[in-house]
């Protein structure tokens, strides 16, 4: 092999190969393996051995593509049947084929998808394990809701003692076998209500009391064992929040202070949403604690607000975010293509773009002076934005703290701050523009290029919906100094 090696180097430095000769002499080695054929009629037999498979095979049969197969289980089996495969694919081939490998795929929450069979960088096969429909967590973002609720109330019962999965789990199967609440109002929620009281080491008494309100569809997703595994990165977000300093201390001062508290979480995913933006309230003896506001994210999503597509809503957006009035000849060319029955969605798009371009002149406008960059000129500009981000955040409310729970653990930003923190950083900003895939208009810092936020364009099924997101530059800026882990 070693002169193999000599002669790919001479080739190399003579021709310039665009490869390397180490790259080259492992796809010669691949190429020189005997790679087999994976055939599905030979991983049916396999995939009929799991249980989770085969008793919905005749419902939801497999589907063959190429190299990928997909087979159905429902949601909360996804990991057991994925790592079940896995054990009998290796089981299978790796005694004969001992250079294939079997990776499990993974997404970035955790969730298993999946098996691989792969031959060093080469794909044979994907399997891939989807849920059958309607068998998931419908909405994670509200079940969330419950999860954090309940983990907050295990947090004050224990006092500042470390809380764990299995007490928030007991917790809720507690909670569970409580009598369903409802009024005539209420019809379309599941409201469960559970008091514990907690005897201190001081002979107080504190009573602790955590409502869960959600829709029933969700409510049971909250329940349901048999979905607890789709939400174990969750589970151990709201432990790692239960378990966080703040909640630590909170819940410590009130078990040690020598008086008889009431303590109440309302988990509340259903009442009066579009008044408010709080998700999970805290009380000590009836009044707000500094707990007693948080707006809950699950998962990755960005999301800080959305809006519809009127002329009205679109000028409002642009006018509380950034203090600007569209282009008057810009409404007349939006009503008529959204007059349409249908709309078309290439004209929609098409002055879609003029306005978010017509926006990011505007904006640019109020950040610079001759076109140059006049931190002077800004001052009202970042006030604007901070309070028009905090508005989309928490509506009229402050001190409302936003709750990320991702990745199984989370992440805590209060937008009061954001002025401040921008001021402190000379966060120097600038108005992007950018037609890819969506009109959107990305907010940054002049100096690094990263992005504070976007307000992003979509129309989807003859709707229009426009979104505020938060970009990596403003979680760093909220979350840098304060406490996450």
């Amino acid at each position: 092999m070693s002169d193999l090696k000599k002669i790919l180097k001479e080739e190399y430095d003579k021709k310039k190969l665009n490869i390397t000769p180490k790259l080259l002499m492992e796809m010669i080695l691949e190429a020189l393996t005997y790679a087999p054929e994976i055939y599905d009629s030979d991983l049916l037999p396999l995939i009929k051995q799991i249980d989770n498979v085969q008793k919905y095979i005749d419902k939801h049969p497999p589907i063959s593509l190429g190299k990928a197969l997909t087979i159905y289980t429902p949601q909360p089996d996804r990991k057991q049947v994925s790592l079940e495969l896995k054990d009998k694919l290796e089981s299978k081939y790796k005694s004969e084929f001992p250079d294939l490998s079997f990776p499990l795929i993974v997404d970035r929450a955790g969730s298993h998808k999946g098996v691989k069979i792969k031959l060093g960088r080469g794909l044979l096969k994907t399997i891939n394990v989807k849920p059958i429909r309607g068998s998931g967590i419908q909405n994670r973002g509200d079940v969330a809701e419950g999860l954090l609720g309940a983990a907050l109330t295990v947090a004050f019962n224990k006092g500042g003692d470390d809380v764990t999965k299995t007490d928030v789990e007991s917790f809720l199967e507690a909670l569970n076998a409580r009598e369903r609440r409802q009024t005539r109002q209420e019809r379309s929620m599941t409201y469960k209500t559970l008091t514990t009281e907690n005897r201190r080491a001081d002979d107080t008494v504190d009573t602790n009391t955590c409502v869960i309100k959600l829709s029933p569809r969700n409510f049971d997703d909250l329940m349901d064992i048999k979905k607890r595994s789709a939400l174990d990165s969750l589970l151990d977000s709201v432990v790692a929040f239960a378990n966080s300093e703040d909640v630590k201390e909170a819940s410590k001062i009130v078990a040690t202070n020598g008086v008889d508290n009431t303590i109440s979480v309302i988990s509340d995913g259903v009442s009066n949403q579009k008044a408010t933006k709080v998700d999970i309230k805290t009380y000590l003896d009836g009044k707000r604690t500094p707990l007693g506001r948080i707006s809950l994210k699950a998962a990755t999503t960005d999301q800080l607000g959305q809006i519809g597509g009127s002329w009205e809503q679109m000028s409002d957006l642009f006018k509380l975010m950034f203090d600007i009035d569209l282009d008057n000849e810009l409404e007349t060319q939006w009503e008529a293509v959204m007059n349409k029955k249908p709309r078309d969605k290439e004209e929609v798009s098409s002055v879609a773009i003029r306005i978010y371009q017509d926006a990011t002149e505007k904006i640019n406008q109020q950040l610079r002076a001759k076109g140059v960059s006049n931190p002077d000129e800004d001052v009202d500009f970042i006030k604007r934005i901070s309070n028009g981000l905090r508005y989309q955040v928490a509506l009229e409310e402050e001190g409302v703290i936003l709750v990320q729970l991702d990745n199984r653990s989370f992440k805590k930003m209060n937008f009061d701050e954001l002025e401040d923190v921008l001021r402190e950083n000379k966060i120097d900003l600038v108005a992007e523009f950018s037609a890819a895939g969506r009109p959107t208009i990305f907010i940054k810092d002049r100096r690094t290029g990263e992005a504070l936020f976007k307000v992003r364009f979509r129309f989807d099924k003859n709707q229009v919906r426009q979104y505020i997101e938060k970009q990596s530059l403003l979680t760093k800026l909220l979350t840098a100094t304060r406490n996450n882990p």
